[in-house]
C-alpha cells in the first residue's frame, strides 16, 4: 500500500517514519511522487484546521492582531518562484525543509498573533500566539527595517514577534 494511501487510513506517524528511514532516497524520482502527493494532503488538511482556529479563537474571546488583511493569507500566485528564491538564497549554508516549502505553497500565512496594541492583556496568560509568515514578508524593503540574522524585517512586526517570543 502507497504512503498516500496508508496516511489516509489514519497511519500518519508510521508514514512519516517510513519515510525518515528512507534518508536520501525519499528525493529520488520513484519516491518523489508519492511524498509529493502525501505533502499536498497534508497541508490541504493543515489549511482546513488552520480555517477552523481562526474561525473559532475569536468566540473565545480571543483578539488577533489585523496588522495584514487576513489571518489566513493564501499562497501567492507566484510562490514556487519565491520558494525557488529563498532555497537559492539559503543554500550555501543550508536548506529550506520540504514541509516549509509545501506550507507556503499550499497554505500561505497564517498570523494567529494577539492584538497587543488594542487588547494589551491576552486572555490566556500561557497563550503563546503561532505565527508563519511567509517568506516574501522577509524580502519587502519598502517599510523601514532592521536587520536580524541577515533578513531584513520591518521593525514594527520584529517588535510584535519580539513581544510574542518568536524571535
Amino acid at each position: 500500500m502507497s504512503f498516500y494511501q496508508r496516511y489516509l487510513n489514519g497511519e500518519y506517524s508510521q508514514v512519516y517514519a517510513d519515510i525518515a528511514r528512507l534518508r536520501q532516497k525519499a528525493f529520488q524520482p520513484e519516491a518523489a511522487a508519492e511524498i509529493d502527493r502525501l505533502l499536498t494532503e497534508t497541508f490541504r488538511r493543515v489549511l482546513h484546521n488552520a480555517n477552523i482556529v481562526a474561525e473559532t479563537l475569536p468566540q473565545f474571546g480571543y483578539r488577533f492582531n489585523r496588522w495584514r488583511d487576513n489571518v489566513i493569507t493564501p499562497p501567492l500566485p507566484d510562490a514556487d518562484e519565491y520558494i525557488r528564491r529563498l532555497v537559492q538564497a539559503v543554500q550555501p549554508v543550508g536548506f529550506i525543509p520540504l514541509s516549509l516549502q509545501y506550507f507556503y505553497r499550499i497554505v500561505g500565512e497564517i498570523n494567529f498573533i494577539w492584538d497587543y496594541d488594542e487588547y494589551p492583556e491576552i486572555v490566556w496568560g500561557i497563550c503563546r500566539p503561532f505565527v508563519c509568515v511567509r517568506h516574501r514578508f522577509l524580502f519587502w524593503k519598502k517599510w523601514k527595517t532592521k536587520t536580524t540574522s541577515g533578513w531584513n524585517v520591518p521593525e514594527n512586526c520584529l517588535r510584535k514577534a519580539q513581544n510574542a517570543r518568536l524571535v
